[in-house]
């Protein structure tokens, strides 16, 4: 675990630990067949930014191998936390992880998602729900920001150079 800010955060993901002990134990008890997963964002009234968890979560059973990983909205749009932990269940999970789509701690991860959480727990029988923490300090994040600056400052370096052949061809000397 490292500090930095003040925040504590891993330095690896737990997805890319899979020889550490706590992994192994899961893995051997079988927990692992019997997981669901629900990747939950905040919702949205517009389709295209709601059908965007739905690729995180094809994105997500392609590179972790899982296949029960679900889409839920926390409010505005379906499916619903509560959807999402049926069809978990309905595919035999006996434990689901609610892994929010979300940056930090703030409100909704603080209250909202844990109300959630806890109405689908009493209302699926035999159904676990376990809430993880939110994206957070990570890494990984970084680098994915440092990627962007990176494309950001290319895309820009393109229209300027297109906007200077323009000018040329529209204004010849």
């Amino acid at each position: 675990m490292r500090v930095c800010g003040g925040h504590r955060f891993s330095p690896l993901p737990i997805r890319h630990a899979r020889g550490n002990s706590a992994t192994r134990a899961i893995n051997n008890g079988g927990v692992t067949d019997r997981l669901g997963v629900v990747v939950v964002d905040h919702g949205s009234r517009k389709a295209e930014s709601n059908r965007v968890l739905d690729s995180v979560v094809e994105l997500m059973k392609q590179r972790t191998g899982r296949s029960n990983v679900h889409p839920a909205h926390m409010e505005i749009a379906a499916p619903t936390i509560l959807d999402a932990v049926h069809e978990c269940a309905k595919e035999g999970a006996e434990t689901v992880v609610v892994t929010p789509y979300f940056l930090s701690r703030g409100r909704h991860i603080m209250e909202d998602l844990p109300r959630l959480v806890e109405e689908a727990q009493k209302t699926v029988p035999g159904v676990k729900c376990i809430l993880a923490q939110p994206l957070g300090l990570d890494p990984g994040l970084i680098d994915i920001m440092d990627r962007r600056i990176d494309e950001a400052l290319v895309d820009s370096m393109a229209e300027t150079e297109v906007a200077k052949t323009e000018t040329l061809v529209s204004n010849p000397l």
